[in-house]
């Protein structure tokens, strides 16, 4: 603690950024940069995730507002833009927040894009193991399949996308 401020109350000391870090922020800071990358790759992923159904259920919404119906088809579309969506986002938290990445923006997206497509062909295999030959519920099933798939696209992004 340093000296206390214009209120008498004792201030935290700067980091070495001039920035005052919360606790929270401190704790990851303490981490292996391999872990705390693993760990901001993840929520990224999480808000990845929310993209993802936030532009999927927008589609839906509108379509079914105009057609009163909706096809599979248009549900395999709707998926396929908010999967792309998705991965723009995720690219760009990625590249300044996990691994504060600055090389060429569209070598480095395209490496990140067919990480993503690796990635999606390996949910899909997973899913339809889990779902369709172990039984397990959809939802679980597809949570489970994102856990066999985040530690490969992990991988991927941090040795070669954004090498």
């Amino acid at each position: 603690m340093s000296k206390p401020d214009h209120t008498g109350s004792p201030t935290r000391p700067p980091s070495a950024t001039g920035v005052l870090r919360s606790d929270t922020g401190s704790v990851l800071l303490r981490l292996p940069k391999g872990l705390r990358q693993f760990i901001k790759f993840a929520l990224v992923g999480a808000s990845g995730t929310l993209v993802n159904l936030a532009v999927f259920s927008s589609i839906l919404f509108a379509w079914v507002k105009v057609q009163e119906s909706r096809p599979l088809l248009v549900e395999q579309m709707a998926s396929g833009v908010a999967f792309c969506v998705a991965v723009v986002s995720n690219f760009v938290l990625n590249r300044r927040w996990t691994f504060r990445h600055s090389g060429p923006v569209a070598i480095h997206f395209g490496r990140f894009f067919l990480v993503s497509l690796i990635g999606l062909g390996i949910n899909v295999v997973a899913y339809t193991a889990l779902h369709q030959g172990a039984g397990i519920q959809e939802h679980l099933s597809e949570f489970l399949a994102i856990g066999v798939v985040m530690p490969v696209n992990f991988v991927g992004s941090k040795w070669w996308a954004f090498r």
